[in-house]
């Protein structure tokens, strides 16, 4: 039978999970944005089964526009893309639910987390787990598609850190190290894990939790358990080496991290917690090393250390041990997005997604024991916490919503951040909308932000073309076959370009070009065929559609090109011989 306590619970639950869904519906209706596309509609390995499973057997190498290039290993989040778009194609929608349906999970893990470690079963631990979901820093994760990574691996961050300190049965410790694993191949952030619980393990317990086991304090168990995190860490370290010396190529990662750059991040990211409508997708160039922006890091985490020690230093011992839990805990999170392990990408908000839980918590844990005389009263106390919800909840509606069209995220964006990435995506979403000469204007700059952009300078040289500047298309094209010589769309479009110049015979080779790099493709060998036709060379051309897959010859342009090509040779082969008039 269900306790009264219980349905309260289940009632609190269910309505922060409302909460936390309404405040995040209006991305589940926006499109692929950034690197949506490059990981989902042109990733030819989410295609079959086989290839996703690739991913299990080998790293993939990013490369930042203009910057470093780092090598990571994630193959369980791009099984979870794969299992996506067989059940939803693609379509957003459904990619967009995984997302906030791992986000929820997270907030309901968050939730039972808290009450274990305080032993409180009241509105505290949902205050926590409602105000990390609900912080607007947070949306991206949630919103961005590309983020599955981050969505994903803290939830099974959470749920080994939940198995690890639930305790009572020894198969948990057998079952951590696993989830930890699966966490770490999701994104390797979840090497932390191993020092959360660790710290979970040298503090929390001790505080006096009431779900503590009483044999858990014995030195033997203590060091059975510490010694099966610090296993956990040289196989999570392991992974990673295994990764990294597998990768090709040299050079894959970054070099030794500029401390004046660590502490500029940080200040960077207090700015973007203090600003939570001044929103961009792509911080990657935001963030200037400057002796100014350390010192400013510096001050704030003194600070911050100093007023969590006042709030906390009257409070019973298990209060201050969660309190130094917690704070370290974030600390721990952070340091891998701190850039102390350089990242190819040195700042975006979906890298706070973890370490934001251990500040609220420490926060949370430091002010509520002892609330300000003001705030004593429960009425009080409930007004100010429905008011702080409303106000949350209405900031990360609003940064959801920004989700909603390409337009209006990078339009957004762009007004906080000026990057090369998101130049280049306006000035696709300009093209789409007609506004060649914006597009070619936002391309430009790209290019200025970062002139090793090749993918910009691609679109540009399709503008142009588009727009009869082949002058300037032919430099594009020109300069990214150079960079990108494996690409078929370069020698494709540098063709094309050619082609409009009536400069037949180079039309051809280059379009021959992208024959050989994607053999039969229905559009090069169409384009390829009229510059053959030009060329005087219908034969040729005639046999290269006429080797065209069945379904590609029944293209309309296709029959209509080979019945021409037909024609003309009838007319121009010679007569026929009759046998009566042989020699």
């Amino acid at each position: 039978m269900t306790r009264p306590d219980d349905r309260r619970i289940a009632r609190r639950v269910g309505a922060l999970v409302a909460v936390v869904a309404l405040a995040h519906a209006p991305a589940l209706l926006g499109p692929f944005v950034l690197d949506d596309r490059l990981l989902i509609i042109e990733n030819p390995r989410l295609g079959d089964l086989a290839s996703v499973l690739g991913f299990f057997s080998e790293p993939v190498t990013a490369h930042l526009p203009g910057g470093a290039s780092n090598v990571y290993y994630r193959p369980l989040s791009f099984l979870s893309l794969w299992i996506d778009r067989q059940i939803w194609g693609d379509r957003p929608f459904g990619f967009h639910l995984t997302n906030l349906l791992l986000h929820l999970a997270s907030t309901l893990l968050v939730y039972r987390l808290v009450s274990r470690w305080t032993g409180r079963h009241d509105a505290a631990p949902l205050a926590v787990a409602g105000i990390w979901a609900l912080l607007p820093v947070n949306v991206e994760p949630v919103a961005y598609i590309a983020a599955r990574h981050d969505a994903l691996f803290t939830v099974l961050y959470l749920a080994a850190l939940d198995i690890f300190t639930a305790g009572r049965h020894g198969w948990r410790l057998a079952v951590f190290p696993v989830v930890a694993v699966g966490a770490f191949i999701s994104k390797e952030m979840a090497v932390t894990l191993p020092a959360a619980a660790i710290l979970w393990e040298l503090l929390v317990p001790r505080a006096g939790s009431r779900d503590a086991p009483r044999d858990w304090r014995s030195p033997a168990s203590r060091k059975a358990r510490i010694g099966v995190c610090g296993l956990t860490l040289v196989a999570l370290l392991g992974i990673r080496l295994a990764v990294v010396a597998g990768a090709p190529g040299e050079g894959s990662e970054p070099a030794t991290p500029d401390l004046l750059l660590v502490g500029s991040v940080a200040w960077h990211y207090v700015t973007i917690l203090a600003q939570p409508l001044a929103y961009s997708i792509d911080r990657s160039n935001d963030v200037t090393a400057s002796v100014a922006a350390a010192a400013l890091s510096v001050v704030c985490a003194a600070g911050l250390a100093v007023a969590l020690w006042l709030g906390s230093r009257r409070a019973p011992p298990a209060t201050r041990r969660l309190v130094l839990f917690a704070a370290l805990w974030a600390v721990v999170a952070y340091a891998p997005v701190s850039n102390v392990v350089p990242l190819y990408s040195v700042c975006a908000d979906r890298y706070l997604y973890l370490p934001s839980l251990g500040l609220v918590l420490a926060v949370f844990a430091a002010i509520a024991w002892r609330p300000l005389p003001a705030f004593a009263s429960p009425r009080v106390r409930l007004v100010a916490g429905v008011t702080a919800g409303v106000l949350l909840l209405a900031l990360t509606w609003c940064r959801s919503t920004f989700f909603t069209s390409e337009s209006l995220l990078y339009g957004v964006s762009l007004r906080s951040s000026e990057s090369a990435m998101l130049r280049n995506n306006h000035g696709l979403v300009l093209r789409k909308r007609g506004d060649a000469s914006g597009a070619a204007r936002e391309l430009r700059r790209a290019l200025e932000i970062a002139p090793s952009y090749h993918r910009a300078r691609f679109n540009l040289g399709v503008v142009a073309r588009e727009q009869g500047d082949l002058d300037t298309a032919e430099e594009m094209f020109a300069a990214y076959v150079e960079a990108v010589p494996a690409d078929p769309d370069g020698s494709f479009q540098w063709g094309l370009a050619a082609l409009a110049r009536e400069e037949f015979v180079v039309a051809a080779a280059r379009l021959e070009r992208a024959d050989r790099l994607r053999p039969r493709h229905l559009g090069t060998r169409y384009h390829l065929a009229i510059a053959l036709e030009q060329d005087g060379k219908g034969d040729r051309a005639l046999e290269l559609l006429e080797n065209l897959a069945p379904r590609d010859r029944m293209h309309p342009r296709i029959r209509e090109l080979t019945a021409r090509l037909r024609r003309n040779a009838s007319a121009t082969s010679p007569p026929a011989v009759s046998p009566a008039s042989s020699p």
